[in-house]
């Protein structure tokens, strides 16, 4: 039986030429990767189990909040948690379990971070040390936050094109990102020739 390739997903920050690649394939497990737009440099970063939900970047790119489905077993809710963690490394930050529909985290474009009420339950890794350095804005209408970012390609089921931030255009097709530039087309990133491994944290993704 042919394998499908990994299905691929980029998050492009606004202020920094940093793309966050969402890889998923084996199918319960993603694969977060950096790719520095400006010299294409790939970054291949942990793998955690379960499948990204939904997924915001500060302006720089440097910190992320996201969803994570599938990543417990399969018990009411317990498999859907939400966390802030620094890229290209799921370790967490701040973690809340529970559904999704109401246990979510957001950064706004403005750097601004959003923790719905149902976060409440929710807690901090032990090795945390420092305060969250995003401000929290007061919010009354939670249903006008959106936890999808505004800079999106979506290649994890079919051809999609879009540019990056120098203008060039980005072609996402079978689990490999391609640059084209008038008739020449270059591969950055071909996703089909990393496979799974424990991928450790270095000590800077473990604080804020």
């Amino acid at each position: 039986m042919k394998i499908p390739p990994p299905r691929l997903k980029l998050f492009f920050a606004e202020k920094a030429p940093v793309c966050v690649i969402i890889r998923r394939g084996p199918s319960r497990y993603s694969q977060m990767v950096i790719w520095n737009t400006e010299t294409d440099q790939i970054t291949e970063g942990q793998w955690g189990r379960g499948k990204v939900d939904f997924l915001t970047l500060n302006s720089t790119g440097t910190h992320a909040a996201l969803g994570i489905m599938g990543g417990r077993p399969r018990e009411p809710y317990e498999d859907q948690y939400a966390i802030f963690c620094r890229p290209p490394y799921f370790t967490a930050l701040e973690v809340y379990v529970g559904g999704l529909c109401y246990a979510w985290t957001a950064i706004l474009p403005n750097d601004q971070v959003v923790r719905s009420p149902g976060c409440a339950a929710g807690r901090k890794m032990g090795h945390v040390t420092s305060k969250c350095p995003f401000v929290e804005p007061v919010i009354t209408d939670y249903s006008e936050v959106s936890v999808h970012h505004p800079w999106v390609i979506d290649g994890a089921h079919k051809i999609e094109i879009g540019k990056d931030h120098r203008g060039r255009k980005v072609i996402v097709d079978s689990g490999c990102i391609y640059i084209e530039e008038g008739e020449t087309r270059q591969l950055v990133y071909d996703a089909s020739l990393t496979k799974f491994s424990n991928v450790i944290a270095p000590d800077w993704a473990k604080d804020w």
